[in-house]
Formats: C-alpha cells, sequence, structure tokens
C-alpha cells in the first residue's frame, strides 16, 4: 500500500511544482482539490487492486471508492486547513520580511 501513497505525494509534489510561478488564491485552491482527488483516487485503487477486501472487477473497484467517500470529506476538509495555514504563515512571514528590509532601508 505505501507505493500508492507515497507515488501519489510524488505526484502532488508534480502539481505544486507546476503551479509554483503562478501563486494565486484560485491556483493554490485548484491544485490542493486536485491532489486531494489523485490522492483519494490512487490510494483507493491501491487498496482494491492490492487487497482482498473488494473483488476485483469493476463493482469491486466501485464499492471501494463508495465505502471511501466519508475519508475523502474529512481528507479534503484537513487540506484545505493545512494549505491555508501553510500559506498564510508564509505571506505574514514574507510581508513583515519585506516591511522590515524596507524600515532597514530607509535609515
Amino acid at each position: 500500500m505505501m507505493p500508492w501513497v507515497y507515488g501519489s505525494f510524488l505526484a502532488a509534489g508534480a502539481i505544486g511544482i507546476a503551479i509554483s510561478g503562478r501563486r494565486s488564491v484560485l491556483s493554490i485552491a485548484a491544485a490542493t482539490l486536485a491532489s486531494s482527488i489523485l490522492f483519494f483516487v490512487v490510494t483507493n485503487f491501491g487498496v482494491w487492486a492490492g487487497g482482498t477486501m473488494y473483488v476485483h472487477s469493476w463493482a469491486g473497484l466501485m464499492e471501494c471508492y463508495v465505502a471511501a467517500i466519508p475519508f475523502f470529506r474529512n481528507s479534503i476538509a484537513g487540506d484545505v486547513v493545512f494549505v491555508a495555514v501553510m500559506f498564510g504563515i508564509y505571506e505574514m512571514a514574507l510581508r513583515y520580511a519585506n516591511n522590515a528590509a524596507k524600515e532597514m532601508a530607509a535609515r
């Protein structure tokens, strides 16, 4: 199961790299949602493909995804909060550093 998890982390990192030049609320929100969906799809596919909990058929795969929906809601909520806090801290630190630099230059 762990290769599916780490693979989806790497793919989410690639999404972040892809938007690194376009830092806006919309691009960050879209990347966050895309990463959450990617993690959900990849890891639950891994549970279905590598496990014995579900029948290895289309119906079994769909059953696996449906059973994971409650966890997906929490995953999205956690991702949104984490990203908002981390980017908020980053922006506050950046503004603080810029203001400090302006004050030092003014002296």
